[in-house]
């Protein structure tokens, strides 16, 4: 719209009854288009039918604990659910428990599981990292064991270094204890020699070694 030196795009999206009721009106350049909401189809303009989910994907709502049936509303659609059952023990897939509730209940995984595929499937925690980067882990059904590594000392979700130098004398009488991550290094003091600085250190007889400073 204009007067022919200067135009403005005209918003057709403000014009009543542009696009079809169910349908929802993009302004663009020059022109504008009509897109039909979720849960319908068709032109936009003129047509927006209702998709039936429940007839087109008959599996939208299976796997839900107390699974009716699917009904089919505008536009959307709701799960159905049984609403006249108590807990007898028989309503639950396995590694689930059932939880009464007024006039209904509803199942729950256990600890250490997980709802997949109409199924309480088993967590593995030792493949989420919840044992310390310093333990080892061992997954069970519904749970877990972290044990630290030798060397370290803990739960098995914390493991702190063990300065096994500060504990008691583990190096010969003549070596020095050096402790690292997990374990312990000894070796001979300066003027002592010997394989692990463990069993052994022996003097070493620098004027039969190097007598150049005599």
């Amino acid at each position: 719209i204009g007067n022919g030196f200067q135009c403005t795009d005209d918003n057709e999206c403000t014009r009543l009854g542009i696009c079809h009721q169910c349908a929802t009106c993009t302004n663009k350049p020059g022109s504008y288009m009509c897109t039909c909401n979720a849960g319908y189809r068709g032109d936009g303009k003129y047509l927006c039918l209702d998709i039936n989910e429940c007839s087109e994907t008959p599996e939208v709502c299976f796997g839900l604990f107390r699974y009716k049936g699917c009904k089919n509303l505008p536009g959307t659609y709701t799960c159905l659910y049984n609403s006249d059952y108590t807990c007898n023990g028989e309503q639950c897939i396995a590694n689930a428990a059932c939880v009464n509730t007024a006039g209904s209940f509803f199942c729950d995984c256990g600890p250490g599981y997980s709802f997949s595929q109409n199924q309480c499937l088993d967590v593995d925690e030792c493949a989420t990292g919840h044992c310390s980067a310093y333990a080892s882990c061992e997954n069970l059904p519904g749970s877990f064991i972290c044990a630290c590594l030798a060397g370290f000392e803990g739960d098995g979700l914390v493991c702190e270094n063990v300065d096994e130098c500060a504990k008691e004398k583990r190096c010969h009488v003549n070596a020095l204890c050096i402790n690292v991550p997990g374990k312990y290094n000894c070796s001979c003091m300066v003027g002592y020699t010997g394989d692990d600085g463990v069993s052994q250190c022996t003097d070493v007889n620098e004027c039969h070694v190097d007598n150049s400073d005599c």
